[in-house]
């Protein structure tokens, strides 16, 4: 799943920030923390490795926003696409058009 841009930033700042300092360090400076809220060093490592977490309390304990609401694309139907002007609408609409255009009057 796509991450939005400050939560790219700010995971590769831990990681680059993990990388010269220890995990305690790190989890402590992000404060990362784990359920009993104490540092976490084992978030870090994962973050460090690369992880992504998607679940909502983990995200919460790295300070991360909660993951990106999907949006559903509803489908376009043959009538919305017969009241399209002639520039928009497809080459296989026009087609079937041509082809049914006694029925249509």
């Amino acid at each position: 799943m796509l991450e939005t841009r400050p939560t790219t930033r700010r995971l590769a700042r831990i990681a680059s920030y993990a990388e010269s300092h220890s995990l305690r360090e790190t989890a402590i400076r992000f404060k990362i923390v784990d359920p009993e809220g104490r540092p976490s060093k084992g978030l870090v490592a994962w973050i460090k490795k690369g992880w992504i977490p998607h679940t909502p309390s983990c995200r919460q304990r790295c300070g991360l926003p909660p993951m990106p609401k999907r949006k559903m694309i509803r489908p376009v139907t043959i009538n919305q696409m017969l009241n399209l002007p002639i520039q928009d609408t497809p080459p296989e609409i026009l087609a079937w058009q041509l082809e049914n255009r006694e029925e249509m009057r």
